[in-house]
């Protein structure tokens, strides 16, 4: 039996992703074993679905002082030793990082115990810590067909992002929007589109759908109850199975992270996209414009945002299908990736 190790962390677009790898890869009789760090997201998740999971540290290193620099190289030292002794104690053929920075110690242990490993980008900007381990793998699996800053080209393998399954059920999109801004809610896309909620009483038979995080949840509410008394919506504070609102809607109001991206080109939505502005390397910006080539969808400049600009791009998107007659190909196609990713374990 093959065993692979999964060294993921962070935020949920590392790691539902590498969630989607590990239960394709068991369902190939292959043996998963998860990585990353004690009491955190990923160790949660990862034990919901019943996978082995070892702990791990991992330091970040970009845009931190110089002297705090020092301090994570010394560090890294013993977690690289650790991630040598795991990697060993469960015989790994091949291993497979998805969380940047953190899959560092693994990654590095991997290269010098001459285990065969590679790494996902999920972004159509590729971030520092995976610029970094794109020294030490043997595999490179992007997200977008366009990716730029990739080092060493020749290891790139186009796999697309890998979303959940329940994603694969969202049905035909009806006449509704959904907004929301990832886990914690987006306060600017909030005030923004409850600022216009008057003006959309006039779009005949749509239904809204806002996921307004735990922190602007009254705030949102008073503000439908004031100006969306004519209006046919819903507000949550947090929706956990989010696919389901996905079969309501045909159009989606959301930050441009890459798993929102994904979700939503692979359910076939339209999309008008508010990147978050303190992005690392300013990447949600990047995506969001990658995924405005396939035409169904734009990208709005936070700080430039108007009300008339986002109710003219609601009527158009509610109104069209496309902006172009020819759809482009954004993303790798994950199905055919996940393929790929189980023939380079099996031919280690």
């Amino acid at each position: 039996m093959y065993n692979v190790l999964i060294a993921t962390g962070g935020t949920g677009g590392h790691i539902y992703p590498a969630i989607a790898i590990g239960n394709f890869l068991k369902k190939h009789n292959i043996n998963v074993i998860f990585s990353g760090r004690r009491d955190s997201m990923e160790e949660r998740i990862v034990n919901l679905h019943g996978f082995t999971f070892e702990f791990i540290e991992s330091e970040k290193f970009k845009g931190v002082p110089f002297f705090a620099k020092v301090k994570v190289l010394f560090k890294l030292v013993k977690h690289i030793l650790d991630a040598i002794s795991i990697l060993r104690k469960y015989k790994i053929n091949y291993l497979l990082g998805t969380g940047g920075y953190m899959s560092f110690p693994m990654v590095f242990a991997a290269f010098i115990l001459k285990i065969k490993s590679g790494i996902c980008e999920q972004n159509a900007y590729m971030g520092f810590g995976n610029r970094v381990l794109s020294l030490f793998v043997n595999d490179i699996f992007l997200s977008f067909e366009n990716t730029m800053k990739v080092p060493f080209k020749y290891k790139a393998i186009v796999s697309g992002n890998f979303i959940r399954s329940e994603f694969e059920n969202v049905k035909t999109g009806k006449r509704g929007i959904l907004i929301f801004g990832g886990s914690q809610g987006a306060k600017k896309i909030n005030e923004i589109f409850v600022s216009i909620l008057d003006k959309l009483e006039g779009i005949k038979g749509l239904k809204i759908y806002h996921i307004t995080g735990e922190k602007n949840f009254k705030e949102v509410e008073n503000a439908y109850k004031e100006k969306g008394k004519r209006l046919n919506y819903r507000i949550f504070p947090y929706y956990e199975n989010i696919w389901e609102l996905f079969s309501e809607v045909e159009l989606i109001i959301s930050r441009a992270g890459a798993t929102s991206i994904a979700e939503i080109y692979y359910t076939n939505k339209k999309a008008i996209l508010i990147p978050y502005p303190y992005a690392a390397d300013n990447h949600q910006w990047y995506n969001g414009v990658e995924f405005a080539k396939s035409g169904k969808g734009v990208v709005l400049v936070e700080k430039k945002l108007t009300e008339e600009k986002l109710i003219k791009w609601i009527k158009f998107f509610m109104d069209n299908e496309s902006r172009f007659n020819k759809n482009y190909k954004v993303l790798g196609d994950y199905k055919t990736g996940l393929n790929k990713i189980l023939k380079r374990v099996e031919n280690v």
